[in-house]
């Protein structure tokens, strides 16, 4: 063997183990590229369940707060003579009052929609809004925002809602 075969040799080793280094490393980065996502994406999907406990949390206290003032502008009306006319406040504490329910139905139809989407872990979702959202579907006092289904604006939350309902029924079986 010649001295220029054995270089020959000795280069394509080294080309070898190069490449060889460089795949490992390409591997190693990519695994710990892999980690790094998920990691972004768990403090993501915490982020996104955050801000929707948020916005169910504040719309629900403003329906609250609307609902008490029209329960108390109601009492004080009965109480008073039939003569005084405060329809036009009335009026607006009632639509005030529905406003507030719709933004209250909206923020749990747009936490559906990123439920349907993908977009927070379904699992910890379910757990923490289920008993909240059967209980709102299935409640006679909002029923005339859900049927007929058909013209309810709040599509995904039926939707979210016939999933469960319907795992529920194959689970017991």
């Amino acid at each position: 063997m010649s001295v220029y075969e054995v270089l020959v040799i000795i280069i394509s080793a080294l080309s070898l183990s190069t490449a060889f280094l460089s795949c490992l490393s390409a591997f190693i980065s990519s695994k710990s590229s892999k980690e790094a996502a998920e990691i972004a994406k768990r403090i993501n999907f915490g982020m996104v369940e955050m801000e929707i406990r948020t916005k169910i949390n504040s719309a629900s206290n403003r329906r609250d707060d609307v609902m008490i003032k029209l329960a108390g502008y109601e009492d004080s009306i009965s109480s008073l003579d039939d003569d005084k006319d405060d329809s036009h406040e009335k009026n607006a504490l009632k639509y005030a009052a529905d406003s507030a329910v719709e933004n209250w139905l909206n923020a749990y139809d747009d936490a559906c929609g990123l439920y349907i989407d993908n977009k927070l872990d379904k699992e910890r979702f379910k757990k923490n809004y289920y008993h909240e959202i059967i209980e709102l579907i299935k409640d006679k006092e909002f029923e005339n925002y859900f049927v007929p289904e058909y013209k309810s604006r709040y599509y995904k939350l039926i939707m979210v809602y016939k999933e469960w309902t319907k795992l529920e029924v194959t689970e017991n079986k």
